[in-house]
């Protein structure tokens, strides 16, 4: 289960199922001051298999990305898309069938449908 937490400085908190119906403490991951995050979004961008997260900044046209370690634990910001403009609709998916995550993205009614091919 994965969280927003807005404040001064954005952070999003993970927090992992204990095998017993209920969830482990959760650890919290910081990503920055005045973010505004519209979404998160669960996604598997790399080929490693393990869940990865999509951060949607809703205040700036920035998609950020944050890969997962294997142990339920994210890797600091590994990277970040720089859009033409704000979008309205985010979605990650493997377009291409290669094993890397590719993300889809609308941006309203002002511009088409746009899709950035992973590496």
């Amino acid at each position: 289960m994965a969280s927003l937490d807005q404040g001064q400085f954005s952070s999003i908190s993970v927090a992992l199922a204990d095998g017993g119906g209920s969830f482990r403490p959760p650890q919290q991951y910081a990503i920055g001051p005045s973010i505004k995050l519209n979404r998160i979004v669960p996604a598997r961008l790399d080929q490693d298999g393990f869940p990865d997260v999509v951060l949607w900044d809703r205040s700036s046209p920035r998609v950020r990305f944050l890969l997962g370690g294997g142990d339920g634990s994210l890797r600091a910001q590994d990277f970040e898309l720089v859009l033409p403009q704000n979008p309205s609709s985010l979605r990650p998916s493997d377009l291409n069938g290669d094993n890397h995550g590719d993300v889809v993205v609308a941006f309203g009614s002002s511009r088409p449908i746009q899709a950035f091919l992973g590496q």
